[in-house]
C-alpha cells in the first residue's frame, strides 16, 4: 500500500494487495483477511475502494483520510476507523505517512457456512451491524484491545516465514476477539483520559516555537519521565519528541499553504533550529520537500 503510480499499478492496485493472512487462512466465511501495514517513510496515496468493510487500527503515527462528500477524518494511534464497503477514500493530499496499522477486512454478509468461527451467522451479522454504527469516526481503543491488535499485527508481519498451525489458530482467536471488542463502545474512563491528553497536545501546539524537552513536559504535566513516555505511547504510539516533531511539521504544512513565508522563516516559526533540520524532518514525514509541498498546494 502506498506505492507511486506506475505500470505496476495494473497488477497491484493501490489498497487491494493480497492480505498477509487471507480468507482461506481464517476459514470463517466472514473475515476476509488481515493486512500488516508498516511504513518507515511517507508514500503516495490514490483513490480506491474495497468490496469489504475495512477496519483500520492505528498502532503508530497519524493518518488523515479524504472521502468524497465527507469532511476529512484523522486516525491517530490507539484508535480504529471503520470504512464501509464501496466508500471511495485516500490519504489526505495523497500522502500516505509513516506509521503502523492493522487492517481487518469483513465480508458485507456472513455466509451460511462459517467454518472456524466462534459466532453463529446471526451473531456475525449483529457484530458487523454494531461495528458499522461506528463507521467514519475514530474510536478509542482500550488497553486490552490495543494489545490484541498489536499481537495480530505481529503475526501478520511474520507470514513470510509461514504461520504454524498454532499461530494460525491464535490469529483466528485474536481477530474474532478484536471484532467482538470493537463492537462495544470504549469505557467512559478511557474517553475521559483521552480528553486530558488533548489538553496536553493543545499546550504543545501553543508552544511549538519554543524549546520543548522531556523535563519541560514533566514539569507541565506533573508526571515522572516514565509516566510521560507511557502517556504518549498509549495515545499516539510515538515518543514525546517524535510527537512534537510531527506537530511542528503539521504547522509547517499549514504555513506553506496559507502564506508566502520563505522556508527558512517557517523553520524558525515551527521551532526548528535551522532550515537543514527542518527539511530533513519534513521530507521524512511527508515524502517530499517544503518547496514541492507548497507547489502542490497552489
Amino acid at each position: 500500500m502506498g506505492m507511486c503510480y506506475n505500470t505496476r499499478m495494473a497488477k497491484h492496485r493501490y489498497g487491494h494487495r493480497t492480505p498477509e493472512i487471507g480468507k482461506v487462512d481464517f476459514a470463517s466465511g466472514w473475515i476476509c483477511g488481515v493486512r500488516h501495514l508498516a511504513s518507515k517513510s511517507a508514500h503516495g496515496s490514490f483513490w480506491h475502494r474495497h468490496d469489504e468493510t475495512s477496519i483500520m487500527c492505528c498502532l503508530r503515527g497519524e493518518y488523515s483520510y479524504e472521502l468524497h462528500g465527507i469532511p476529512s477524518i484523522t486516525l491517530s494511534s490507539g484508535h480504529f476507523l471503520v470504512i464501509p464497503a464501496h466508500v471511495e477514500h485516500r490519504h489526505l493530499k495523497a500522502v500516505d505517512p509513516m506509521g503502523d496499522r492493522l487492517e481487518i477486512l469483513l465480508a458485507t454478509d456472513a455466509p451460511k457456512a462459517l467454518g472456524h468461527s466462534a459466532f453463529t451467522r446471526e451473531s456475525c451479522r449483529g457484530l458487523h451491524s454494531e461495528i458499522l454504527k461506528r463507521a467514519l469516526s475514530p474510536v478509542k481503543c482500550d488497553k486490552r484491545l490495543m494489545e490484541s491488535c498489536r499481537a495480530l499485527y505481529e503475526l501478520a508481519g511474520r507470514t513470510a516465514k509461514r504461520l504454524t498451525p498454532e499461530e494460525l489458530g491464535l490469529a483466528r482467536i485474536l481477530c474474532q476477539l478484536i471484532l467482538y471488542k470493537m463492537a462495544r463502545p470504549a469505557p467512559i474512563a478511557r474517553r475521559i483520559a483521552g480528553c486530558r491528553f488533548s489538553d496536553i497536545t493543545a499546550w504543545i501546539d501553543a508552544h511549538l516555537t519554543e524549546k520543548i524537552d522531556i523535563d519541560r513536559l514533566m514539569a507541565h504535566i506533573g508526571y515522572s519521565r516514565t509516566q510521560v513516555f507511557n502517556m504518549f505511547r498509549e495515545n499516539t504510539g510515538l515518543t514525546p519528541i517524535d510527537f512534537i516533531a510531527r506537530q511542528r511539521i503539521k504547522k509547517a504544512c499549514d504555513l506553506l499553504e496559507s502564506t508566502d513565508m520563505p522556508s527558512c522563516r517557517i523553520a524558525t516559526a515551527c521551532g526548528f533550529s535551522n532550515a537543514s533540520a527542518f527539511n530533513a524532518v519534513f521530507r521524512r514525514q511527508t515524502g517530499t520537500t517544503p518547496l514541492a509541498w507548497r507547489g502542490n498546494a497552489t
